[in-house]
C-alpha cells in the first residue's frame, strides 16, 4: 500500500515521497482516514493493510482515549463497528466486541463500570469519522 495515494494534497505527497518520509501505523491511519477521495470500502481495505503490513503499537493514555495495547486489535474494532454501524446492522455480535473493548482497561484488565454504553458507541463513532 502507498500511504501517500491517501494524502488530500498531492503537493504534499510529493515532498514526502521525494524526502523519504515513513509514517507510523497511527499517522497512516489517520491519513486515510482524512482521505476525501477515497470511499469507506476503500478505507477500510487500506486499515487492514497497515495491520498487515505495519507493525503494531502500544498507545498510552491520552485526552480522549484509554491506553491502548494494540492499535492493530482497535485497528480491528473500529472497522467492524464503522462497517455495522454505516449499514444500519449494528448487531449482536458487532455490540458484544465493542462492548467488550470499552469496559475492560486494556493496561489491567479490571472491568470498567460504563454508565451509558450508547454515549460510549456513539463517541467512537463520531471520533473515527471526523
Amino acid at each position: 500500500m502507498n500511504i501517500f495515494d491517501f494524502f488530500n494534497s498531492p503537493d504534499v505527497a510529493a515532498h514526502c515521497r521525494s524526502i523519504g518520509h515513513a509514517l507510523n501505523s497511527v499517522e497512516s491511519a489517520v491519513m486515510i482516514n482524512q482521505s476525501d477521495s477515497r470511499t469507506l470500502a476503500e478505507k477500510h481495505a487500506a486499515y487492514r493493510a497497515i495491520i498487515a503490513e505495519y507493525p503494531d503499537m502500544e498507545i498510552p493514555e491520552g485526552n480522549n482515549h484509554h491506553h491502548i495495547n494494540s492499535f492493530h486489535k482497535s485497528l480491528e474494532d473500529i472497522i467492524i463497528y464503522v462497517s455495522l454501524h454505516t449499514q444500519g446492522k449494528l448487531c449482536l455480535c458487532g455490540l458484544l466486541k465493542i462492548q467488550k473493548y470499552l469496559m475492560f482497561d486494556q493496561k489491567s484488565d479490571e472491568v470498567k463500570r460504563s454508565n451509558n454504553l450508547e454515549y460510549d458507541l456513539n463517541q467512537i463513532g463520531d471520533n473515527l469519522l471526523r
